[in-house]
């Protein structure tokens, strides 16, 4: 799953697909018959996901993987948390709590962070940083909308860039890490990657560091520095693969 710019993106389900996985690439809204923008997180859509590929005669369960970035990231972090076919999530550059959209799951209601878009920081290049328009962990109100990751079963890989302009990612994965501590759980891994932006990708692909998404007419900046940035995305890919085996099992002959 991915984030902001919404839409259907296939690459690195395809990337995983090629290495034996059975892979579904998730939309979270703006394709197909999905809202055109973000206003809930409504968990029984992913839920219904799982159990869809679940009964494919292909997926050998009983558990599931799942990995997202950004907004993907967060939601995959819910669906480790309720979801009980989640045995591993891989979160790379997300949020720990609902940033600008609530989450429902039946009787559950985590509510949303709200923008403070008076905090937005415009960068040399013009694009926008968007680091202070979220709340910090430490702020007031913060817990009370953050995913309870205490209550994860599933294993968690939190994957994130040092230079994130987006969001500090490695300040919403350390918090997360600590709450878990707290309750007496250790589930939880972080890869850290000095020089690395937001969109950590697959390896190869080239830095972006500001691009336009749906929900702003001003570039956002995604931060990186291309030679870090570049080994970030070799090594987590690596490292990924060897999270999901580790807890999925090993994985069949791809036919791709």
């Amino acid at each position: 799953m991915f984030g902001g710019a919404g839409g259907l993106s296939e690459f690195r389900a395809s990337l995983l697909a090629s290495k034996g996985y059975a892979v579904l690439a998730l939309a979270i809204f703006a394709y197909d018959d999905l809202p055109q923008t973000l206003q809930e997180v409504d968990l029984e859509y992913f839920e219904e996901a799982c159990t869809l590929l679940l009964k494919h005669p292909k997926v050998r369960g009983p558990r599931l993987g799942v990995i997202g970035l950004s907004k993907g990231a967060e939601i995959a972090l819910a669906m480790g948390t309720f979801l009980e076919q989640i045995a591993a999530v891989v979160c790379v550059n997300g949020s720990t709590a609902m940033q600008g959209a609530p989450l429902r799951f039946r009787g559950i209601y985590v509510p949303a962070v709200p923008y403070c878009f008076e905090k937005l920081l415009s960068t040399r290049t013009g694009a926008i940083n968007s680091w202070y328009a979220m709340l910090h962990p430490q702020d007031e109100g913060y817990q009370s909308r953050a995913i309870p990751v205490e209550k994860t079963q599933a294993h968690v890989l939190f994957v994130v860039g040092e230079d994130d302009q987006t969001l500090q990612s490695k300040v919403f994965a350390e918090a997360a890490i600590a709450r878990a501590k707290n309750y007496g759980k250790n589930n939880f891994t972080l890869l850290s990657y000095p020089g690395a932006g937001h969109l950590i990708e697959h390896p190869g692909s080239p830095l972006c560091y500001s691009s336009l998404v749906q929900i702003s007419s001003l570039p956002n900046a995604w931060g990186g520095e291309a030679e870090p940035h570049a080994k970030a995305q070799e090594d987590s890919w690596k490292e990924i693969q060897k999270f999901f085996g580790l807890h999925l099992g090993p994985v069949g002959k791809s036919s791709l």
